[in-house]
């Protein structure tokens, strides 16, 4: 094997560690994390497939209650003939006379149009934040840097002694040598992209020797005209330095994995610089036929031992350089950056954003190999045959230049391939990301609607009334329930909807139809019968305040195992009527400034009085469902919901001032973990910003590993110790939203 093949092995063999070790010591906890992490990937699918289920299985119970409902109206029409002709006389004012339909056409289709026009809008402005969305959550980052190479470095050359041992062969010895360049990076998720322009320089000493005689000498011999019998014998210790220097662009691909890197990829470069020193040693022997002992150390003719010739300095032209380069190595980021600084005041640590904290730093083993001979005929301008050149006459050594091996005829043909492997040390600059803030969605200006349900009898109005209100356009329902007098106000979006009105001992009303497009004039009147049927109790409940004992108006929620039954919300009294017969339920209630309640309802014939908590400042609540990539701060897109959520809060409540905490479990380094925590905080801050939210309105802080939950000695319980958490600094005096736990 000869040296070129033995250096190659050696580099492969070397980068090849440096790829493989990394990947052998990984620890076993990030293989669990990652097998973790899937895990809970699949539980998160199979919940939602699961709430998508009971979902579909809502809907149904609500179509299938519509048609029981629908059936029993059906059932009395013929009791209720009367009843319906004096309703129909009583509601006949709201409705437009047959001279007035024309105007009242173009009226609807004007608002048709501006709600098309809406609608329109919205979707434009939504198709752009969730672009907006997907560029924050993009893992892609630009970088621009210098970096520095040295290390062993030589040029392989293929020169050979002639078959007819009149010539030479080459030794590479090698040298020193080395670069730097600036350039440019991309790295999108775990791919890397690098490329550039950079300077190399290359310095190999090549041994030049006659291999029939001797693997370290050089050797000619030459016979005098004028004395047939003698001949002299020269022997050359020549050593020939060449040095090249190339302007080169590197096209690098590779990836990142941790603090881990490998790029890979070709380069091409043209030669500025070429220079050739040959430095030698002379040792000249006469021989005569006629004596009996060679003849040596006679200066005057040209007859020395061991003579120093000096160097000859001369320059070299090369051809172009398309070469292969590979790099492997670590990032040093964790011990190079700035560390957090200790913040005044709350004695959080705070990572500063500063031209600091955004350099990244990389220490890897590099090799570089020329594919390509950079032997140029230029070389051989000055015709030289040999080194040194074959002497005419009565030759004299030390008076003739002693040529480089490249400038010789006799390398006309050799092959040249430069070669550097060593160290090298890069700093880049990381640009930050740019922030981009959601597009506001403007606000539907919604229709008032005003109704009032009285008996049919009496005339009286009728407290506690659940008006259902069935939107056809979207498909979806609500109910708000009549005050103590009878009467329900709200508004709601421009469609068409189906009423009809349930109340505990009274028949429901026929179902009435109604395009709701502006502020009603007058308000719909809605007559209920009372039922002569034996009195049957309904769900119902006063919301009190915990504290004051005051009255609650609040939403409610209330669910039959997992089929949402009721929704809606309280009077102003805190009153709570539903259409629900006595049984076991679960009810969910929220209101502005109280703790949500989720609570279950035994329900037999009493009215229910529920007690519901205020929030106060200090409260801490986990956000749940929030999520980030393994070990980074990334945000991943199943926390839209949470972050959402989040944003709106503090939309609803604008004097609300919070403070955001990461927490980590105990795996890995306290630094790492505290950085860790930092960043997770501060990014779930960076994501609020960009929904609007002011930035002197919430604040983050990193605890790091400090404040556990929960054990750190089994994976479930560091689940729970990997959390972030809002604690709420300041309400301004004011309610609060609550947002969900």
């Amino acid at each position: 094997m000869n040296n070129t093949s033995k250096i190659l092995t050696i580099c492969l063999a070397l980068m090849f560690s440096m790829l493989v070790c990394p990947v052998m010591t990984i620890p076993a906890s990030a293989a669990v994390s990652q097998t973790q992490a899937q895990k809970q990937n699949a539980q998160r699918q199979k919940e939602a497939e699961k709430k998508r289920k009971a979902q579909e299985k809502q809907k149904q119970q609500r179509l299938k209650e519509q048609a029981k409902r629908q059936k029993e109206r059906e059932k009395a029409e013929a009791q209720r003939q009367d009843n319906k002709a004096r309703q129909t006389a009583e509601n006949a004012k709201t409705k437009p006379s047959a001279g007035n339909n024309a105007k009242s056409d173009a009226r609807s289709q004007s608002i048709i149009g501006a709600t098309d026009a809406y609608e329109r809008r919205v979707a434009e402005i939504e198709a752009q934040n969730r672009k907006i969305i997907a560029r924050s959550r993009r893992d892609l980052t630009h970088a621009i840097g210098v970096w520095g190479m040295m290390g062993y470095s030589a040029m392989f050359q293929n020169i050979k002694e002639a078959d007819d041992g009149t010539g030479f062969s080459a030794k590479t010895l090698g040298g020193f040598g080395g670069g730097a360049g600036l350039g440019y990076q991309l790295r999108y998720n775990n791919f890397l992209f690098n490329t550039g322009v950079e300077f190399e320089m290359y310095n190999s000493d090549t041994k030049l020797y006659s291999p029939s005689v001797s693997d370290d000498l050089l050797a000619r011999t030459y016979s005098v005209a004028e004395y047939p019998t003698m001949s002299y014998d020269y022997r050359f210790r020549m050593n020939d330095k060449w040095s090249g220097g190339f302007v080169q662009i590197p096209v690098l691909f590779g990836g990142e994995w941790g603090r881990w890197y490998f790029l890979a990829g070709p380069k091409v470069g043209i030669g500025v610089l070429g220079k050739s020193e040959v430095s030698s040693v002379l040792s000249t022997d006469l021989y005569d036929v006629e004596l009996p002992d060679k003849i040596f150390d006679i200066g005057s003719h040209s007859v020395v031992t061991d003579r120093d010739m000096g160097v000859n300095a001369g320059t070299l032209k090369y051809n172009v350089n398309l070469g292969l380069a590979a790099e492997a190595g670590i990032y040093l980021d964790e011990w190079l950056q700035p560390k957090p600084k200790k913040a005044k005041g709350r004695g959080r640590q705070k990572q500063e954003d500063n031209f600091l904290s955004h350099l990244r730093y990389r220490l890897g083993v590099y090799a570089d190999y020329g594919l390509l001979s950079v032997q140029s005929g230029k070389n051989l301008a000055d015709g030289a045959i040999d080194i040194p050149p074959v002497l005419p006459g009565n030759p004299d050594p030390l008076v003739y230049p002693v040529n480089s091996a490249l400038s010789t005829t006799y390398a006309a043909g050799a092959r040249v391939n430069p070669f550097l492997v060593g160290v090298k040390l890069a700093i880049f600059y990381q640009f930050p990301k740019k922030q981009e803030k959601l597009i506001p969605i403007p606000a539907q200006p919604m229709p008032l609607f005003r109704a009032k349900v009285v008996d049919a009898e009496t005339g009286k109005p009728v407290q506690g009334v659940m008006l259902s209100m069935y939107n056809t356009v979207k498909d979806k329902q609500s109910s708000k329930t009549s005050n103590k007098d009878g009467v329900v106000i709200q508004r709601m979006p421009k469609a068409e909807y189906q009423l009809w009105a349930l109340r505990a001992g009274y028949e429901p009303s026929d179902t009435l139809s109604l395009m709701l497009s502006k502020d009603m004039a007058d308000t719909l009147l809605i007559s209920i019968k009372a039922e002569e049927v034996p009195t049957i109790y309904y769900l119902t409940a006063y919301v009190r305040d915990a504290e004051t004992n005051n009255p609650l108006a609040v939403q409610v929620a209330i669910a039959d195992g997992t089929t949402q039954v009721y929704s809606g919300e309280t009077t102003e009294d805190g009153l709570l009527a539903t259409d629900l017969l006595p049984g076991t339920y679960y009810a969910h209630l929220s209101t502005a400034g109280f703790m949500p309640l989720d609570d279950t309802l035994r329900f037999e014939q009493d009215t229910l009085s529920i007690y519901m908590q205020r929030i106060k400042e200090g409260k801490k609540v986990v956000l749940h469902n929030l999520f980030f990539a393994t070990n980074k701060t990334q945000i991943l897109p199943e926390s839209e919901e949470a972050l959402e959520e989040l944003a709106q809060f503090l939309t609803d409540n604008p004097t609300v001032e919070i403070l955001i905490t990461g927490h980590t479990d105990a795996v890995g380094s306290d630094a790492a973990n505290q950085r860790l925590s930092e960043g997770r905080a501060k990014a779930v801050c960076d994501d609020l910003i960009m929904r609007g939210v002011s930035a002197e309105r919430i604040a983050s802080e990193g605890k790091g590993e400090s404040e556990p939950i929960a054990t750190n000695d089994t994976e479930e319980g560091r689940a729970l110790n990997r959390r972030v958490e809002f604690t709420i600094t300041a309400t301004g005096g004011e309610d609060i939203r609550q947002i969900s736990e």
